[in-house]
């Protein structure tokens, strides 16, 4: 592995160069984006700009500017220019007033009805709309039987900042007018000191009266590469396919290859050769289906939609698919709905309702309930009930392993042996689940810090190994550099391989993560193997030899894909 990560610096070079991208390279202090004074010299007044930037340009900054590109007014999301409208409309009328007139939603709410009729003359002051695109409103936003917006009506209107404030993130930088009578407004939003992060630039256009609105639009992200990468690795501009709002998992390694969950219902996996980093191979997905889990099995892809199951060779190309059984799908789940997990015979379903954890056999439809749902009575927060979710089989499909809810948290992990009939429960951390589970021998279930309440830099760690055939708990005291686990652990922050595992840690102060990886045999650590500051970091793989591929995300042009060296232990 490391003759083919040495020759992967030069791989990344050439995909680099074909994709007109360049590896990211912390900058200079020279090269940083230095901002100019606040508000530069411009051609329109001080009175002229003040009114401006109260009528249009800071109610837009939350609604019309969501829309990072607009050439039109008819391209910016309708949900936004009705939010515009309201608050301009509650703005001109006043809170009393309105509380009054307006109609409520129901008697309950503080919501009240803004009548389509009503809203257009502001569509069209501000954006020259004469129509809005209905079908594209929330349903939260709009009542399609009684014709109107429905918003909230606040305790007082909203009071715009001066232009020299920051709101929102983005001050006002300039605004000029041309010769033609449209207004230029520019925006900065600043990370830190005098770094520019973002710049948007509003166009206004005139109404024949000289009223402006809104023309067009843009908000992009500057090239700052402002993300400190320190420790040994490879670095690989990669494609833009990762929701980066989702975990992404590596489901399966095949020699050189890797199988990835990218986390996108639309595209939710790509083939990706580990040598050059390079999309092989995507998975498409029609509309009216929605992806919820994947895994592999004996060299097949078990792709598991929420109407049927589809399986794939490895290189995504598919083999077969059948419909759920009915107690399984959309119309069969209508209270709790848990997850599911199939054999690999596709005829034994393992799946959480609102009853509980229930085993399915699909061919003569025989159901078995493993283990109820649980109700509590709390004392201090109420009644609630503890449901399974996330099941998957393990151990030669021999056992399975579900996760069950605890108020706001997970009461741990439960493995249930289904020829001895037998259930263990083994506690982990809350945020720790099965969804994070992707391979059949076993799972890091528990990284705890127990000083964590006392000192935040404590670097004293309990690690479990839950080993699924035997059911026994492997359990590590570890002192790792790079600060604390935090107090709720994301999918993004672990990852359980076959033989290894990683996990994150975080500097309190800084908020630096580093990543450390772990033996789950011997469960020897090695820690600090790599620290990023000044993005988000999520771990997408472990492989086999120890190589742990890493995403890194900032925004939009500053992020990247790591993959560090194979392991010594």
């Amino acid at each position: 592995m490391l003759k083919r990560i040495t020759g992967l610096v030069i791989a990344c070079m050439l995909l680099a160069q074909i994709m007109g991208c360049s590896v990211p390279e912390k900058p200079e202090a020279d090269e940083e984006v230095a901002a100019p004074d606040l508000v530069a010299e411009d051609t329109v007044d001080a009175q002229e700009r003040e009114r401006i930037w109260k009528e249009y340009i800071f109610p837009a900054i939350s609604t019309v500017m969501n829309t990072r590109e607009f050439q039109s007014a008819e391209e910016i999301d309708p949900n936004a220019v009705a939010r515009f409208c309201w608050w301009k409309y509650v703005e001109e009328h006043g809170v009393e007033q309105l509380e009054e007139t307006l109609e409520r939603v129901d008697e309950q709410s503080r919501s009240r009805l803004f009548p389509l009729d009503i809203a257009m003359p502001y569509a069209y002051r501000y954006f020259n709309l004469e129509s809005l695109d209905l079908s594209r409103m929330n349903d939260s936003n709009y009542d399609s039987q009684r014709e109107a917006f429905t918003f909230s009506l606040g305790k007082q209107p909203r009071v715009s900042n001066s232009y020299g404030k920051t709101a929102g993130g983005l001050s006002l930088h300039e605004m000029e007018k041309n010769p033609d009578g449209t207004l230029i407004v520019t925006l900065y939003d600043y990370y830190s000191g005098d770094i520019v992060d973002q710049i948007a630039t509003i166009t206004l256009m005139q109404h024949e009266d000289g009223e402006f609105f809104f023309g067009n639009g843009k908000k992009e992200y500057v090239e700052n590469r402002l993300v400190d990468i320190v420790g040994e690795h490879q670095e690989f501009s990669f494609p833009d396919v990762f929701n980066t709002s989702e975990p992404m998992k590596m489901i399966s390694e095949q020699g050189s290859a890797v199988i990835i969950n990218t986390g996108d219902h639309k595209m939710p996996l790509i083939k990706v050769e580990t040598n050059q980093m390079k999309i092989v191979r995507q998975l498409e997905l029609e509309e009216e289906s929605r992806f919820i889990r994947a895994k592999e099995k004996d060299g097949r892809i078990y792709l598991m939609l929420d109407d049927r199951v589809r399986i794939l060779d490895m290189d995504l190309k598919p083999l077969q698919e059948i419909p759920l059984p009915p107690a399984l799908t959309r119309e069969g789940t209508q209270d709790f709905f848990g997850g599911y997990d199939v054999c690999a015979d596709l005829e034994r379903f393992v799946y959480a309702d609102g009853e509980g954890l229930k085993l399915l056999d699909s061919v003569d439809m025989r159901e078995e309930l493993l283990a109820g749902s649980i109700h509590h009575e709390h004392q201090n927060v109420g009644d609630f009930t503890s449901h399974y979710f996330d099941p998957c089989f393990v151990s030669g499909e021999q056992k399975v392993l579900a996760t069950r809810s605890y108020y706001e948290g997970n009461d741990g992990y439960h493995l249930f042996d289904l020829i001895e009939g037998t259930s263990k429960e083994i506690q982990s951390f809350e945020a720790i689940s099965t969804s994070m589970v992707y391979f059949d021998d076993g799972a890091v279930v528990d990284f705890h810090t127990p000083e964590y309440f006392e000192d935040l830099k404590t670097n004293n760690y309990r690690i479990s190994y839950l080993d699924f055939p035997s059911g026994e708990v492997n359990v590590a005291e570890s002192e790792i550099l790079g600060g604390y686990m935090g107090y709720i652990i994301f999918p993004s922050e672990v990852y359980s391989g076959k033989r290894y595992s990683a996990f994150l840690t975080i500097d309190s102060e800084t908020q630096a993560r580093y990543v450390n990886r772990i033996s789950n045999e011997s469960m020897e650590t090695e820690g600090n193997l790599l620290s990023l500051e000044n993005a988000r970091v999520h771990l997408v793989g472990v492989l086999e030899d120890g190589c742990i591929m890493v995403y890194y995300y900032r925004n939009p042009v500053d992020n990247g894909f790591c993959l560090i060296p194979e392991t010594g232990l």
